[in-house]
């Protein structure tokens, strides 16, 4: 007994709509599921039923949109099933087509590869044409399945382009089979040895950067030992990238340098005062403050002398290490060295503030004159002679 068969008291009714047995050996296979519906809901109208009177509403009926019901007509005019004549599409007999007309390429020799080239591009359907490209990688390429899908996977994968052509594909398919890239093995090769561009993470991650092109092989390596070594997780990786971006040129050295001292424990106990001092939460200083903290130590400073530059900053809304360095900066060009001289050229630059600002609050009152009140008389006479000019 078959796996479906008919009740005992199945009766076939008038409203059968028949169709070629041909259709479900050769065609339904390889099929994409919303083209079939598309085609027999076309062969339904083609029998006197539906009421479908255009796309539109073909596609409405279905639930599908337009441009997918275009696509199916396409995909079977392709296939020679139907002609398609703007919104009327005119159905062939099959048995007529098997009979007369051969199709360039048999599309269904390759069933299970196409569905798992489809599968790769969840956001459009793939057309007959695409699947005929595709088939030449096979037979004319001599490119395996296992390595065509790999390579489709990593060009899909690390193109800045949102919609990736299958002819630009193809292009690549015929780059991998020159380079003889027709094993997994060699294909797996190929990709370490071009900064493992397959990883999607690593490219994310130059993007956080501000870089826009493949990772290096060196990179890729310092990714892996993030991810595997060191056991970070991508969120803190970018974590990492995002406190370098203040560097001039910030690079995969800097997010290096960065996860280290995080690796260790985060910063030292100075640099963890420092943020604390700032109402900063973080236990890891960014990049750019290292490169700051470095900058006053090779001033000479002490950390007392980094910590007063850093309580004078308190006044401010949003204190931060910006902030302290042009403290520093003030101080180093001043020759100020140790915290008594600090305190007192901090003293005498407020109270000369201070004063600054005093007088030139007297200024404004001196020309804050008084008025003397006008009587009606005076005021109907000049809006009189305002009148006249």
């Amino acid at each position: 007994m078959g796996l479906c068969v008919f009740s005992e008291k199945y009766v076939e009714s008038k409203d059968v709509i028949g169709l070629e047995r041909v259709f479900f050996d050769k065609y339904l296979p390889a099929a994409p599921p919303e083209f079939v519906k598309v085609y027999l809901y076309g062969l339904l109208i083609c029998r006197g039923g539906g009421s479908a009177r255009g796309y539109a509403d073909m596609a409405r009926l279905l639930r599908l949109d337009a441009r997918t019901v275009a696509e199916a007509f396409r995909y079977w005019e392709n296939l020679g099933l139907v002609s398609a004549q703007g919104e009327q599409v005119i159905y062939h007999s099959l048995a007529e087509l098997l009979a007369t007309h051969t199709p360039p390429q048999d599309l269904t020799a390759y069933t299970e590869f196409n569905r798992a080239l489809q599968k790769l591009f969840p956001n459009r359907i793939l057309q007959p044409r695409e699947y005929a490209v595709a088939q030449d990688w096979l037979e004319i390429l001599h490119l395996p399945e296992e390595v065509i899908l790999v390579m489709v996977r990593h060009t899909l994968e690390n193109s800045r382009k949102k919609d990736i052509s299958i002819p630009y594909i193809d292009y690549v398919a015929r780059e991998w089979a020159d380079h003889e890239i027709n094993t997994l093995a060699k294909a797996e090769e190929y990709l370490l040895s071009h900064g493992k561009k397959a990883d999607k993470p690593v490219l994310r991650l130059l993007a956080d950067l501000g870089i826009r092109r493949d990772a290096t092989r060196a990179e890729a390596a310092l990714y892996e030992k993030w991810r595997g070594e060191w056991g970070f997780d991508e969120k803190t990786i970018r974590r990492a990238a995002a406190s370098t971006v203040t560097v001039r040129n910030p690079s995969f050295s800097h997010v290096d340098e960065v996860l280290s001292r995080l690796r260790a424990g985060g910063d030292n106990k100075f640099d963890i005062e420092l943020l604390r001092s700032l109402g900063i939460g973080r236990n890891l200083t960014t990049a750019a403050e290292q490169e700051l903290i470095a900058k006053w130590r090779d001033f000479g400073f002490t950390d007392e002398m980094i910590l007063l530059a850093t309580r004078k900053t308190l006044t401010l809304q949003n204190p931060a290490v910006a902030h302290v360095d042009r403290i520093l900066v003030h101080w180093h060009e001043k020759g100020v060295t140790d915290p008594d001289a600090a305190e007192k050229l901090w003293a005498e630059e407020t109270a000369a503030k201070r004063a600054a600002r005093a007088v030139s609050t007297e200024k404004a009152r001196g020309l804050d004159y008084a008025q003397r009140p006008m009587s009606e008389e005076e005021i109907a006479a000049t809006a009189t002679a305002i009148k006249d000019l």
